[in-house]
């Protein structure tokens, strides 16, 4: 398996978990609704450090440009679940 395609698995893969908790306060429990938010600006959070440290540690060469646009998913996951807790 591509490395590009394990990354994407990956991604998708550690949301499942505070989807979960959203999907599970849509029928009405509003607190798991805010858990599974909170659960994807944390992950969003972190996996932002993450590409973010990719990118300085990487020269321009040598950084691949799906890591980048990951990098784009990630802020703006972290931003939108930040928006709905407030």
């Amino acid at each position: 398996m591509k490395p590009i395609v394990k990354e994407l698995l990956l991604n998708i893969g550690i949301y499942i978990f505070p989807l979960i908790f959203i999907l599970s306060g849509l029928s009405g429990n509003f607190v798991m609704m805010e858990v599974g938010f909170f659960l994807s600006a944390f992950i969003g959070f972190l996996m932002t450090i993450i590409y973010v440290l990719y990118i300085f540690t990487h020269k321009k060469e040598e950084r691949a440009l799906y890591r980048q646009i990951l990098l784009l998913i990630h802020v703006l996951i972290f931003i939108g679940s930040i928006l709905v807790l407030i």
